[in-house]
């Protein structure tokens, strides 16, 4: 080999130049030891650079991870919220009551409270108070058509019925009857129809009885085919005219059903509209009634119709 500084020729295995005395570093010293260096360091890099990456990866699944944990938690406190709160009902306009076509053998269900279909003693009957449906209260039985809505500060008093035989109607599945102060009384029947008499026979049947049993009887409505039959009629109770009725009866192969407003002679044009009014829209919101037409806003009643005003 050669020395780096004066060129002069030395062996290979000396330290020093012994012409110049300058330090001999071979080429195995120098250059492959950088080389080697340098790919440490490469690799270094390289390695920490992938160590980097999966820390990046590991702390995002991490985070998603997270987040679709959370977002699984909300969901389901939401369902249990939804599933787990009851529907309210406006004490003011939905006033639920039901009961089934199985009934006792005792003709008075005590089960049927006053307090249950929103009745109180303390109310004084005044048909002012009742001229908005949407606070009438609703009962359901379930079968049928069997359904209706009253006004819920008109009665004072009521009382349901089971399971007795009516000679005109058959057996009383259920009736409800509400009771006011001032001689106002609201009724529904549910009636078991007999097999022995065809639907048209036994409205004409039912028809020729209340003329027979009330007065001054007008007939609103009275036909009926091989499946249905509808009665409609107004009049009075008693023979001095101070109790008028209106009556709803509906007949089909199955079922008869029966609503009867008896209410005291109004003593004022006004009251008079009071009652009409209160009369159309238990008929209306009556399930078996037939109607058409959902309940009218009083002053729709007073408007749509000039006789009224």
């Amino acid at each position: 080999m050669y020395c780096a500084n004066c060129g002069k020729e030395i062996k290979d295995e000396v330290k020093f130049c012994k012409y110049c005395g300058t330090k001999v570093v071979s080429s195995y010293d120098s250059a492959p030891k950088n080389n080697l260096n340098k790919n440490i360091n490469r690799d270094s890099i390289s390695n920490n650079n992938k160590n980097n990456e999966k820390k990046l990866q590991i702390g995002l699944a991490v985070g998603i991870g997270c987040v679709l944990v959370v977002a699984i938690i909300l969901v389901i406190v939401l369902l249990v919220r939804s599933n787990s709160s009851t529907t309210t009902f406006d004490d003011s306009s939905d006033y639920s009551k039901t009961f089934n076509d199985t009934t006792s053998s005792s003709n008075a269900d005590t089960n049927d409270s006053a307090a249950n279909f929103g009745v109180d003693a303390s109310i004084v009957e005044d048909y002012s108070k009742n001229l908005d449906p949407n606070d009438y209260y609703s009962c359901d039985s379930g079968v049928g058509e069997f359904r209706f809505y009253y006004p819920s500060h008109l009665f004072n008093k009521m009382e349901t019925s089971s399971d007795s035989q009516n000679k005109e109607y058959g057996k009383d599945i259920k009736t409800v009857t509400f009771y006011g102060s001032k001689g106002t009384k609201l009724s529904f029947s549910f009636y078991k129809k007999g097999t022995g008499e065809n639907v048209e026979a036994t409205t004409v049947r039912l028809n020729n009885y209340e003329h027979n049993k009330y007065y001054d009887i007008t007939d609103i409505l009275v036909n009926s085919t091989s499946d249905v039959g509808r009665i409609i009629f107004s009049g009075y109770v008693d023979s001095f005219k101070q109790q008028q009725i209106y009556s709803v009866i509906k007949v089909d192969n199955n079922y008869i059903y029966k609503m009867s407003m008896e209410m005291p002679m109004y003593k004022s044009q006004e009251e008079k509209l009071q009652q009409a009014y209160v009369t159309e829209c238990i008929y209306r919101m009556c399930g078996f009634s037939g109607s058409t037409n959902w309940a009218r806003t009083y002053q729709e009643f007073l408007s749509d119709d000039p006789s009224n005003q």
